[in-house]
Order: structure tokens, then sequence, then C-alpha cells
């Protein structure tokens, strides 16, 4: 690919995520063609095609364009996009099926852990809160706001 077409793919990428995050997926799904026609090998650019398929409700495109790259767990996002199809289209089986081959490409990456640990600590936050309130029944007028 030449230093040109590099630029191309990377801006084209820019726009089409600019779009689906400003809910334009007519935009971004003419753009993620453009992306297919330039670099088709590529599975992000599969990836972003089939996504942009899903969030304009085309459930069979958003299917065909993941397939290759999700059925065989070879992409994160397209296997995702593959099975949000699958269960769309009642095809239950073929996303389980998709997620658990790519499992080795998210396993080892869930901070859920972290996030307990955040929770937990807000949790006893608001119990000690809330246990100090029960001492003292009377709320403090001065730091009452003033409505």
């Amino acid at each position: 690919m030449s230093h040109n077409s590099t630029l191309a793919v990377t801006q084209l990428k820019q726009l089409i995520h600019y779009h689906l995050d400003n809910e334009s997926p007519d935009n971004a799904n003419f753009l993620a063609g453009r992306l297919i026609a330039i670099d088709p090998r590529n599975p992000d650019s599969s990836h972003l095609l089939a996504l942009t398929n899903y969030r304009l409700r085309r459930f069979k495109a958003a299917y065909d364009c993941s397939q290759k790259n999700g059925a065989s767990g070879r992409h994160l996002g397209c296997a995702y996009v593959l099975a949000l199809a699958c269960q769309e289209l009642g095809k239950h089986n073929e996303g389980i099926s998709a997620l658990e081959k790519a499992r080795s490409l998210w396993q080892g990456r869930n901070h859920w852990g972290l996030l307990a640990r955040t929770f937990s600590c807000a949790t006893r936050r608001a119990d000690r809160d809330q246990q100090a309130s029960i001492r003292n029944p009377q709320p403090d007028i001065h730091r009452m706001p003033l409505l």
C-alpha cells in the first residue's frame, strides 16, 4: 500500500468513527464502503462496514460483512458485530460460537475487578455517611444549602 493510500485509510477511519459518534450512520456507511474499496483485506475495514450496517438495522448485511473474520475468531470487533447480527437474525448458536472462538482476544482484558473495588469503596463511604446520620439525627443547620 502506498503512502497516499495509507493516509486515505487513516482519514477514512477517523471520519467513519466521527460519523458513528455523531449519529450519522448513513455517511459512515458510505465512507466504510469506500474504505473497503481501498483496503479490502484489512479486518478493521470489514468491522467498520459491518458496524455501520448494523447501526442502520441492516442485520443481514452486517452478518455478511463480519462473517469472514468474525466466525473464525480472528477479529474481536467482527466477532462482536457478528454476534449482534446473529441475535437479531435468530442464529444464536452461531453468534455464541463466534464469541467463544474470539475468547482469547478478550479474556485477559476485563477490568471488572477494578470496577467492583471502586463500587465497594463508594458503598462503604455511603454506609459510613448513613451511619453518621443515624448517630446524629439532627442535621447541621449551618451545612444546609439556602434555597
